[in-house]
């Protein structure tokens, strides 16, 4: 697919190689013309002297002299050839191999005018003038004389060649000059581009440059600026109502859950537990909802820091695990470790627990009852952490990968049973990236379905982070 500065750049040069097409073939033949019409005059002075000297010589001597007739002058014609006719048809003079073309001379006879003719002699061009010649008392006469327009046609095809080099060249010219004249106009656009592409969440206090000259692109610019503060407002506007709402939800859930826990203490009717028991785990889920809402919020406005410090991987991913011990039990699911060697890592340990639990309840939540997970801890040329968590169970199709980490995205393909807010892995997605790390998936009827998380053992971690070292 072309640019529009490749378009511009290609339609400009075509249009100016049609112009230039154009003029070249108006120079051409304009001189072509030029130089026909001058070959006439000279025929037609020619012409005129002849039949003077014609009429002259058969007034005197009532007979024609050749040789007189050849010695006339003929300046600026070229092997020049007369041939002369009487009205008959008789050849009075044959001055060369020329055919008698009776047809031309038929119509001078009848319209007593001159005509001019082009004809081939030995492969090469002459142009000749049919004039008729009327003498007091004679017979008249037909007088043909012919040119040699070899010197013409010699410069017409200079003319020709220096338009095959002329052409190329201007056409290469003009598409370096409409190159720069592109570059230039586009130059803000461009400016443009490059700041819209550094604009992102995080950065919208970001504005295009404005041009100099007040024109399209100047306008072009104010309004996307004017579009991005208006963009920056509302989204400031919507993280803080999320970050406000998730803060006061917080307070009023807690009461209820300790109210609920209350409650179920001092209740012996088993009905009315089991529903406290429901009431609670929804409660635990709204809390876990607010408190994922309030991450988010702070990860968008860039308030989320890390606290680095030095701890032991593998000692946090196995107390994860054993934190859903009970639940795994109860779906007959088994954890197996694959850790070989104690891995110490720099990084914010809250957080990269937070993104182990996440992962780990994700792999038991859409396992099927009955079936294995598998942890993995490896590193890769010895300074980047490996984290494979696989499952067997729920699959993700090809055309979910790479939604599955948008926020509150889940797939059409799991039952309405298996709950969850679509928060967890667009979570981990943004811890994981804080740690200057990356999370992909892999899921496949053969192997199941494995989140890979890679992160560097010391990171250059963001630089608005809590150092605990």
């Amino acid at each position: 697919m072309l640019s529009i500065k490749q378009k511009i750049i290609l339609v400009y040069t075509f249009l100016f190689s049609i112009l230039l097409l154009l003029i070249c073939s108006s120079i051409y033949q304009t001189v072509k013309q030029s130089e026909i019409e001058k070959i006439d005059n000279e025929l037609q002075s020619y012409s005129t002297l002849l039949q003077s000297e014609i009429e002259e010589q058969y007034l005197e001597n009532d007979i024609l002299n050749i040789v007189e007739l050849r010695r006339l002058n003929t300046e600026g014609l070229h092997h020049v050839r007369i041939n002369l006719y009487n009205k008959s048809g008789g050849n009075l003079l044959i001055d060369s191999a020329f055919v008698n073309t009776t047809k031309l001379r038929d119509i001078v006879i009848k319209n007593k005018n001159n005509i001019y003719n082009n004809r081939t002699f030995e492969n090469k061009p002459y142009r000749e003038i049919w004039s008729f010649v009327e003498i007091e008392g004679k017979e008249p006469l037909i007088l043909q004389v012919s040119a040699s327009m070899e010197d013409m046609s010699n410069q017409l095809n200079k003319l020709f060649i220096f338009f095959l080099i002329i052409i190329p060249l201007a056409l290469i010219i003009t598409g370096f000059i409409a190159y720069l004249i592109s570059i230039i106009a586009f130059k803000p656009i461009i400016n443009m581009i490059n700041t819209a592409k550094d604009i992102s969440i995080n950065s919208l206090n970001k504005r295009i440059p404005l041009p100099r000259a007040k024109d399209e692109i100047y306008s072009l610019a104010t309004s996307l600026n004017k579009m991005i503060e208006r963009i920056d407002k509302a989204i400031k506007s919507h993280q803080q109502f999320i970050a406000d709402a998730s803060h006061e939800l917080r307070t009023p859930l807690t009461i209820i859950q300790t109210e609920l826990e209350l409650a179920a203490a001092k209740i012996s009717d088993i009905e009315t537990i089991e529903s406290i028991k429901t009431a609670l785990i929804e409660v635990e889920g709204l809390n876990n909802l607010t408190s994922s809402l309030l991450t988010l919020a702070k990860v968008d406005a860039a308030q989320l820091t890390l606290n680095i410090s030095s701890f032991r991987i593998d000692e946090l991913l196995i107390e994860s695990a054993l934190s859903f011990k009970n639940i795994a039990k109860e779906r007959k699911i088994s954890i197996i470790f694959n850790i070989t060697e104690p891995i110490t890592i720099t990084g914010d340990k809250d957080k990269i627990k937070s993104i182990c639990i996440n992962l780990i309840d994700n792999a038991i939540k859409y396992s099927f009852t009955d079936t294995n997970i598998f942890i993995d801890l490896n590193l890769l040329k010895e300074s980047i952490l490996i984290i494979t968590i696989r499952n067997t169970g729920y699959l993700i199709k090809e055309t979910e990968i790479n939604k599955i980490f948008n926020r509150f995205y889940r797939s059409v393909n799991i039952p309405s049973e298996v709950t969850g807010s679509g928060l967890g892995l667009p979570i981990c997605k943004e811890l994981i990236e804080m740690h200057k790390g990356r999370i992909y998936v892999k899921s496949n009827e053969n192997d199941g379905t494995a989140f890979i998380v890679e992160i560097p053992l010391a990171a250059s971690i963001n630089k608005d982070v809590k150092n605990n070292n």
